[in-house]
C-alpha cells in the first residue's frame, strides 16, 4: 500500500463509488449514502474556495509590501530585523489580528526564494546573501 495521504474528498468520492456498486451498506439504501457524499463533497469544494480566496489576496498584499521594501534596499539589501522596522511590515493588518513576527516574515520571504530542485514552488522573486553569518535579501 501507498503512504500517499488521502484528502476527505478521495474519501467520499470513493465511498459514493463503492455505493454505486454495492445495492445496500449495512441496511442504509446506496442512494442515501452517495447523496450524503455528494453533500460532503460540496460542503469541502465551498470550504476550500472561500478560506484560498480570501487568504491568497492577503498573502499577494503581503508579497507586494515585501517587495516595495527590498526595492529601497541597501548594498546589501535588508536583513529581516531591517525590515521589521519598516512601518508598512510591522503595521501590515492580517486577518488574523496577529502582529508580523520574525517567523512569519521569514516564510514568506523563503516562499519568495528563489526554486531549488527540492522546492521548485518558490516564486524566485527575491536573493538572499549570506554576508558574515547575516543573512540579506534583495529582489532578484
Amino acid at each position: 500500500m501507498e503512504n500517499k495521504k488521502y484528502t476527505q474528498a478521495d474519501i467520499y468520492t470513493a465511498i459514493a463509488d463503492y455505493a454505486q456498486e454495492v445495492a445496500d451498506i449495512n441496511e442504509i439504501p446506496s442512494a442515501v449514502v452517495i447523496e450524503f457524499c455528494e453533500k460532503k463533497l460540496a460542503q469541502l469544494a465551498n470550504k476550500t474556495s472561500k478560506s484560498n480566496g480570501k487568504k491568497s489576496a492577503e498573502q499577494e498584499a503581503f508579497m507586494d509590501i515585501i517587495r516595495d521594501v527590498l526595492a529601497e534596499g541597501g548594498e546589501n539589501g535588508k536583513t529581516c530585523a531591517e525590515m521589521l522596522a519598516d512601518p508598512r511590515i510591522i503595521g501590515f493588518a492580517w486577518a488574523d489580528n496577529k502582529a508580523t513576527s520574525n517567523s512569519r516574515l521569514t516564510s514568506y520571504l523563503t516562499k519568495m526564494g528563489e526554486p531549488t530542485a527540492e522546492h521548485p514552488e518558490r516564486l524566485g522573486d527575491v536573493k538572499k546573501t549570506v554576508v558574515k553569518k547575516v543573512p540579506y535579501f534583495s529582489l532578484a
